[in-house]
């Protein structure tokens, strides 16, 4: 799985130390990501007071399996609490292995067919297979990864509570 994940031969993997290994939360995102104007009968709203977001016209981040859309406190400032992320996942392509230190994270999918591996440390992980109109659920800090075992893009929604939504991606 680490060897898809990463695209490289599963040699690579050769001299990784035995044992668990320590994971640390990464640094937050840059405060001067560019704002979002949005414009009422009165003129230009604050972020901050809006309740209105269109993510049809944010432009995905494209990765070579597949694209996120993601929406935030940083997005979209009434999201004060949780994150969103819009997920596009190819065919035969998967979500890199990752956890969330501070908040679970619930999956609603759209379109498609995965399968979602959650994995504790040291040596449990159980496999779930999920179709649009399923949700997922997986618990912090559980470690996981999730893959289109279909032939169409797998679409899902991930959602977590926290200030600002962080992906790898």
């Amino acid at each position: 799985m680490l060897a898809k994940d990463l695209r490289v031969d599963t040699s690579a993997f050769d001299n990784v130390p035995e044992g668990e290994l320590y994971i640390f939360e990464g640094t937050p995102a840059p405060a001067n990501i560019s704002e979002q104007n949005v414009t009422g009968p009165a003129g230009a709203i604050p972020l901050s007071g809006t309740y209105s977001y269109h993510w049809s016209q944010q432009q995905p981040y494209e990765v070579p399996g597949g694209s996120v859309k993601l929406l935030d406190s940083v997005t979209f400032g009434t999201a004060s609490n949780f994150a969103v992320a819009l997920f596009t996942v190819k065919p035969g392509a998967m979500r890199e292995l990752h956890w969330h230190t501070t908040s679970d994270e619930w999956s609603y999918f759209l379109q498609g067919q995965g399968r979602l591996t959650v994995f504790v440390a040291p040596e449990s992980s159980r496999t779930f297979d999920f179709q649009a109109g399923d949700v997922g659920y997986v618990p912090v800090p559980t470690a996981h990864y999730l893959e289109n075992t279909g032939s169409e893009d797998l679409v899902y929604l991930g959602t977590l509570r926290l200030y600002v939504f962080v992906s790898t991606w």
